[in-house]
């Protein structure tokens, strides 16, 4: 015959099992999510490669290119040195996440990146190329890019306006 503590125990008991098979599920689904997480992100990354080798070039060539500040309007005409061209890769914008994007800050402040499939169809482009901070070519990025090629051909364009003095040249 049941009791009324045999009654509570069995409760508890499905409790119990209702919370370690919710725990379990959530822990199955995050494992799942950062799997498809990890292959776009490698996706991505693959993309983007050639993009990397180009700038990758430019930096081994010691490329020195105005500094960004030089086109902020409020810095007036302040004049400010040349600065190294470098390039680094950090996590993307919320926008184009998950993946890793490549950064420039001279000689503007940029972000290149792969769009998100949804994006690629509904924007007719793979890549993106956002400069955030003022540069008088910034409107050669106005559009999004289909391939890697095309992107290395508007960044050489855009670079080429801001070149300083180039310190190893290319042989």
């Amino acid at each position: 015959m049941n009791t009324n503590n045999d009654k509570k125990n069995s409760g508890i008991e499905n409790a119990l099992a209702l919370f370690i098979n919710k725990v379990k599920e959530q822990d199955e689904n995050f494992a799942k999510k950062n799997s498809r997480s990890d292959e776009i992100k490698k996706e991505k990354n693959k993309i983007l490669l050639p993009i990397k080798k180009f700038l990758a070039q430019m930096m081994e060539y010691q490329v020195f290119v105005k500094s960004a500040k030089i086109f902020d309007p409020n810095n007036g005409s302040l004049e400010f040195p040349p600065v190294l061209f470098q390039v680094f890769e950090d996590n993307s914008s919320p926008s184009w996440s998950p993946g890793n994007s490549i950064f420039l800050e001279n000689p503007a402040e940029i972000e290149i990146a792969v769009l998100n499939r949804n994006d690629r169809i509904k924007n007719d482009g793979l890549i993106v190329i956002k400069c955030s901070s003022p540069h008088p070519k910034d409107a050669l990025f106005k559009h999004y890019f289909k391939n890697a090629d095309e992107a290395c051909l508007r960044l050489a364009e855009f670079l080429a306006e801001s070149v300083v003095r180039i310190e190893a040249p290319p042989k």
